[in-house]
């Protein structure tokens, strides 16, 4: 029965292959650039159906002839392939992309990814490692088939499906970490190929029973945890020796941040500080001014405006093998954040009134030139009469903190000089 079962895998591979595109290749034109054979998609973006080229290490590019790569497959069979880096135009990794690239040991998948097609990733046996990023939702069926040299695996909270035998027969897997608590996880997903030795994985047949060992991280609960429970085996000779290992400290109950408040002058500061960076990072994706339908976002060079309201939209993200409650609570600057949602980002956001541009001069240096002296005295007198000055400070020239600038400020600096009683802060710097 397992040999059959291998046979129909590798036929649904190959049919898959021919017949699996994200469109007909039949029906469009198969277009060259250098080493890829591409054809151009219903939104003018370029799907990679074949390379041809015979490197060891290989960056795909971002576009070609003009149109950007959104879709990549075509490296089926490829012995030669070391490394690949995919650019982070690429949403779908399509099915049999890397199938049987029997020298892979290593692949960059970008947060631009959303979709890793069947069979992506099948049959890669120096693969030991790969980094699902935070942006992906679907691990499609067999993906990471037979990819015996895997041993651990962190599925991201992104992950909303992964499909039947994704990650079966990895005969090194040890363990995999489901950061998605409501992920569908699929028949054998994780099945088949587990090994029983000291000090790590190996498989064995024990009178026809085929033994199964892994170490599942995911939250108390979960479908992760469900899946173990229950066990999802090929037949029912299977013997469930997968181990459920709770993460629940991993799970952010509430996150908060500090941005730079905004003051009159000052151009916007998109930097925040979050009050737990292990877990998660945070950013002032953008600030906006206005409100309903006069709403708009300032630009990086504008300045804020004393008195004005203005809105911070914070990004919060977790960090690797981390998530936020689905009822986590956010501030900003001690201030309660609302949620909102743009095109399938969620973003924080809290409001603030522009202060005043901080002022920052000596007191009783009137004329600025860094100390305080009988000159200073004179240039207010000169302002006074409404005679020139060469360089003049209000706010430095109010020498006994009065609000006002009088011929008084004048005598203050005087007995200041004189050592006489006057204000005590003259000759002290001011912010």
């Amino acid at each position: 029965m397992k040999k059959a079962l291998s046979f129909l895998l590798v036929f649904a591979m190959i049919w898959s292959l021919l017949a699996a595109l994200p469109l007909s290749v039949g029906a469009v034109e198969t277009l060259q650039s250098g080493y890829y054979e591409y054809y151009i998609q219903e939104d003018g973006t370029a799907a990679i159906t074949k390379y041809t080229g015979t490197a060891s290490s290989v960056t795909i590019p971002s576009s070609l002839d003009g149109h950007t790569v959104t879709y990549v497959s075509g490296f089926v069979g490829n012995h030669t392939l070391t490394n690949v880096t995919i650019p982070n135009t690429v949403t779908v990794i399509g099915t049999s992309a890397f199938a049987a690239n029997t020298s892979l040991t290593s692949v960059e998948i970008p947060n631009s990814v959303t979709v890793i097609g069947e069979s992506a990733f099948y049959n890669n046996a120096s693969l030991a490692s790969v980094k699902i990023p935070n942006s992906v939702t679907v691990i499609s069926r067999c993906a990471f088939e037979k990819c015996t040299a895997l041993k651990n695996v962190t599925v991201p909270s992104s992950v909303t499906s992964i499909g039947d035998y994704a990650f079966s027969d990895c005969s090194s897997l040890e363990s995999i970490t489901i950061l998605s608590p409501n992920a569908e996880i699929g028949d054998q997903a994780f099945g088949e190929g587990h090994v029983l030795s000291t000090g790590g994985s190996s498989s064995i047949w024990v009178d026809h029973y085929y033994t199964i060992e892994l170490t599942v991280y995911g939250f108390t609960g979960s479908t992760a945890d469900e899946y173990v429970q229950q066990g999802y085996y090929y037949d029912e000779d299977h013997i469930n020796r997968m181990t459920f290992i709770s993460i629940d400290d991993r799970r952010v109950a509430s996150a908060a941040c500090t941005v730079t408040a905004p003051v009159a002058g000052e151009k916007p500061d998109y930097s925040a500080v979050p009050a737990d960076s292990t877990a998660y990072t945070a950013k002032v994706a953008s600030w906006h001014t206005g409100s309903g339908r006069s709403e708009r976002t300032l630009t990086a060079d504008e300045t804020f405006a004393q008195g004005a309201v203005y809105r911070a939209y914070v990004r919060f993200t977790a960090n690797d093998e981390y998530i936020f409650a689905d009822d986590a609570a956010y501030t900003i600057n001690g201030m309660t954040a609302t949620k909102t949602t743009i095109r399938g980002v969620d973003y924080y956001v809290v409001s603030f009134t522009a202060g005043a541009a901080p002022v920052s001069y000596i007191i009783g240096d009137a004329d600025t030139d860094g100390e305080v002296t009988i000159l200073d005295a004179t240039a207010i007198q000169r302002k006074l009469a409404n005679l020139s000055t060469e360089a003049y400070d209000a706010n430095a020239a109010d020498a006994d903190e009065d609000a006002e600038v009088t011929i008084l400020d004048a005598t203050a600096i005087q007995r200041h000089l004189a050592s006489l009683d006057t204000n005590p802060n003259i000759g002290k710097p001011k912010a």
